[in-house]
């Protein structure tokens, strides 16, 4: 079996998702150049490592979940300074046990801390690729990372294949080799 369809298979067998669709090259192109051309709110400068890494990848699914099909504990976002020196990151719940009650770090919404005592000239948001593990050698599968898209992009994504407009799924591009 192909690796495309073995871990379609795989990814459908946990329960968790919506819809699975494998994009046509037009598609994926819409998907990717559109997620290049997001910037930040605040006009911070963006680094979208997690596009970089699934444009590198051979092979390509986008999956709507209805819940997280595989959680590998990481930050997805990181404020870094010019010096490459992490000054800020999202905090997911699986990592909360590791900054809650620390002094040292400002919190700057309920899931993102920075640490003032760090940080030289200007700073920079990183979108970092989401590892997961769920789908691997047993379906032909290497390097496998999520990309969860920036909102506009998941509305693309949600047009282009009729899923309804809801905070029930989200979506995400599947990226692996």
């Amino acid at each position: 079996m192909d690796p495309v369809t073995a871990a379609a298979e795989k990814l459908l067998s946990t329960g968790k998702l919506h819809a699975l669709f494998v994009p046509t090259e037009a598609e994926l192109e819409r998907f990717f150049e559109m997620e290049a051309s997001i910037q930040t709110g605040s006009g911070m400068p963006l680094v979208n490592l997690s596009l970089q890494e699934a444009m590198r990848r051979r092979h390509h699914l986008v999956i709507v979940q209805r819940e997280i099909i595989d959680r590998v504990p990481h930050h997805n976002m990181t404020m870094v300074d010019s010096e490459g020196t992490v000054v800020g990151f999202d905090v997911p719940d699986d990592l909360r046990h590791e900054v809650e009650g620390r002094d040292d770090l400002v919190w700057l919404s309920e899931d993102f801390v920075m640490d003032p005592s760090k940080g030289v000239g200007e700073v920079s948001i990183v979108l970092h690729p989401y590892p997961i593990t769920i789908i691997g050698e047993d379906e032909g599968v290497r390097d496998a990372v999520l990309m969860f898209p920036a909102a506009p992009v998941d509305d693309l994504i949600r047009d282009t294949y009729g899923v309804p407009h809801t905070r029930e799924f989200n979506s995400a591009i599947v990226s692996f080799d």
